[in-house]
């Protein structure tokens, strides 16, 4: 395209595009040189109401004109939300439409988009409502990949979009890419990993909405704009319940339609973990929870997959014999959590009823769970399983093998820890390596600081001063024992781990002295603790004894009671469960 014709577009240049109606048309159907775009394309970008205006009076055939990606100045203008254009160009072509109505609106891209599919793409309420309003039917075409203005605005998290478009066309597609549906993508979206975030998004919305109240008492007239502004900022918000009951009311089979790997938005539910939308779609329609993906997968097998135990606790308890389905490979839910390490996931199923007569049942190779687990090498499965009267351990599968053969650990080192198990059945893995690092950390620490205090003191002169008075002893007594027990937890932990690598048999040996080292850990905060309130006792003396009785308190209630009492709660919340 020529410059001067492209900066007299961009800047308005009304006496040069009057010129325009005396040119040629080669200079009319100037395109740029990229995307090919023409002048009615450059003006619907930079939104220049009146050129636009002018230039489809002069010529009225670019209303339909394309680029070289097949958008119409129509696209151009509903990618960047240009909404006074949009109405603008439908107006002009309901003018030239004369014989064919609607064809603007109904052009398609290269992708097979309408303006509505660029719109919801980028967003933009305004624009989605007026084009919905002038055809209601463009909510009903999908493009090339499948997808609905519907899908995309619920893919996109635009729920205030995709719940205009529901309510304005009850009869709109629902259709999706990958032969998914409205419902898959709404609960792919609702992740309960990004719940707490959007929870956090609500508050602000609620804080936003209560400024622009007290705005509106100083400045009515901006009502109609901020209100618009709240609905736009709503639609960032995780998608609720109502808005999946409205889609299953008005379309109850989107439940029972699978994608291209076979999953229902069931399973989509189950290995996210979203417990709420499980039990709704369970409500809706039970017989969901039999239905298997191309893998022969339930909703149950993928839920033990992913660890999530509470949607394994409701679809079990709805459909309780969901227990005896069996995937391709003939595997029980039991085996899929074997093979996953899943343990909050086995434990629970263990003293499932619907699994009592399945724990040793044998996949197409013959294999149990507990053979599984021992040949993926989850040892905390391993130990839980073999650790029940009720399992097998002598079953054989088809190469002839028991789950001892298959195990890193060997049978000695299995029946010492499972003691062990039990006196740790409500806390934390006792092989996770997370916890002794941090142990390791918190004990390292502690020495370092109780080290330090020691010579402080000293170099400041004051120990000749301070020797005589009991708090002074007591805090040397407490100083130096909060030294000598984190400095024995790290000696500890070392000899552990050092053992366990040394060899195998003495597995059960390092699991007893990790838990030592992390019993020397905890004694030595302990220590640390008594180390302060003698410190403060000196420090306060006799004068100021209330001072040092409300600090003593105060630690001692953090130290002995708080961390005790938010260490159970969790515990029974299920942080450790996993």
């Amino acid at each position: 395209m020529d410059l001067e014709l492209y900066q007299a577009v961009i800047q308005g240049n009304d006496k040069f595009l009057e010129d325009l109606s005396n040119a040629g048309s080669c200079d009319v159907l100037q395109v740029t040189s990229g995307h090919k775009n023409t002048i009615l394309h450059v003006a619907a970008k930079c939104g220049g109401i009146q050129t636009a205006e002018k230039i489809i009076g002069l010529f009225p055939g670019l209303l339909h004109q394309t680029n070289s990606k097949g958008d119409s100045p129509l696209h151009v203008a509903a990618r960047l939300g240009r909404l006074e254009m949009i109405q603008l160009l439908v107006n002009c072509a309901k003018l030239v439409e004369i014989e064919v109505g609607k064809e603007l609106l109904r052009m398609v891209n290269v992708d097979k988009d309408t303006a509505l599919h660029v719109a919801v793409r980028n967003g933009h309420f305004e624009v989605v409502s007026l084009l919905i309003s002038e055809d209601p039917e463009l909510a009903l075409v999908l493009n090339a990949a499948g997808e609905s203005s519907l899908f995309l605005a619920v893919d996109r998290k635009f729920y205030a979009i995709a719940q205009h478009i529901l309510e304005t066309v009850p009869s709109c597609c629902y259709g999706g890419r990958d032969d998914m549906n409205v419902l898959h993508a709404a609960i792919i979206r609702a992740d309960r990993r990004f719940l707490l975030m959007d929870a956090l998004a609500n508050i602000m919305t609620f804080c936003s909405v209560a400024l622009i109240m007290f705005i509106n008492l100083l400045l009515p007239s901006a009502f109609k704009l901020s209100y618009f502004n709240f609905r736009r900022s709503c639609s960032f918000a995780y998608i609720g319940a109502d808005f999946l009951q409205e889609v299953l009311k008005r379309n109850p089979s989107l439940a029972s339609e699978a994608d291209k790997r076979g999953w229902i938005p069931l399973h989509y539910a189950a290995y996210s973990g979203n417990a709420e939308v499980v039990q709704l779609l369970l409500q809706t329609d039970a017989s969901l929870a039999y239905v298997k993906d191309k893998q022969g997968m339930s909703a149950l097998h993928l839920s033990a997959q992913a660890g999530h135990l509470e949607v394994a606790q409701r679809l079990t308890a709805l459909c309780p014999d969901t227990s005896e389905l069996l995937d391709n490979r003939r595997r029980t839910a039991l085996h899929v959590a074997a093979e996953s390490g899943r343990k909050n996931v086995v434990k629970f199923f263990l003293k499932e009823q619907g699994f009592f007569d399945l724990m040793n049942e044998q996949d197409e190779a013959g294999n149990t769970p507990l053979h599984i687990a021992a040949a993926q090498q989850h040892a905390e499965v391993h130990l839980l399983l073999a650790s029940d009267p009720r399992v097998d351990k002598g079953a054989v599968n088809r190469a002839g093998l028991t789950a001892s053969d298959m195990s890193p650990l060997p049978p000695a080192s299995i029946a010492e820890s499972e003691e062990s198990i039990k006196h740790n059945d409500g806390g934390p893995p006792w092989g996770s390596r997370l916890r002794g690092s941090v142990n390791l950390v918190v004990a390292t620490a502690i020495a370092a600081v109780t080290f330090a205090a020691i010579f402080t003191i000293m170099m400041m002169g004051g120990t000749r001063m301070l020797r005589r008075k009991p708090g002074f002893q007591l805090y040397v007594m407490a100083n130096s024992l909060a030294f000598g027990l984190s400095t024995a937890s790290m000696f500890v932990y070392f000899v552990g781990l050092l053992g366990a690598g040394r060899r195998r048999d003495r597995a059960a040996a390092a699991v007893k002295l990790t838990n030592y080292a992390e019993l020397f850990g905890e004694w030595s905060v302990y220590g640390m603790v008594v180390a302060f309130a003698a410190g403060t006792a000196v420090v306060c003396g006799g004068e100021e004894l209330v001072v040092f009785a409300v600090a003593s308190v105060a630690t001692g209630c953090c130290c002995f009671l708080l961390g005790p009492l938010v260490y159970g709660l969790t515990t029974r919340g299920g942080l450790w469960s996993t």
